[in-house]
């Protein structure tokens, strides 16, 4: 018993700490870059109301390492005021990949948005948000 107790011991050290965490982090998915906003609806009452975008100068958000964010988006508080961002896989009850975006980088609270990042594109779905609310979906494409 004694000759296989030791390297089972072993190999479970050394899955314990070759592992890396579950959260994935912003270059494996593809997050970092310049994406400009091509649309922007809002969830007003019980419908999707399309709001247009001002088209002088585009609305961008800049995605950096290590987690900051960098906004010039024109006529919009929740994506404005962001300087940072967290991604999640879930826990607390939040099922899927998520991105947090917040004011500091310590900050635990701030808007948090679904996110589906295919190729070129991003798109940021608001929730969390207690009634009476306006909740707001986001399209963008790589600049």
């Amino acid at each position: 018993m004694k000759s296989i107790y030791y390297p089972a011991l072993l190999f479970a050290f050394i899955g314990l700490f070759s592992c890396k965490g579950n959260e994935a982090q912003p270059t494996e998915v593809g997050l970092p870059g310049t994406w400009t906003m091509i649309t922007r609806e809002a969830f007003i009452g019980n419908k999707w109301v399309s709001q247009p975008i001002p088209s002088a100068t585009p609305s961008t958000i800049i995605f950096t390492n290590p987690s900051q964010l960098t906004s010039f988006v024109q006529n919009d508080t929740t994506l404005s005021s962001a300087t940072y961002f967290e991604l999640g896989g879930g826990g607390s009850g939040i099922i899927g990949p998520f991105i947090l975006l917040k004011k500091s980088p310590n900050a635990r609270t701030g808007k948090y948005f679904y996110y589906t990042l295919t190729k070129g594109s991003l798109r940021l779905s608001e929730f969390g948000q207690t009634e009476p609310y306006v909740q707001y979906q986001y399209s963008f494409s790589r600049f």
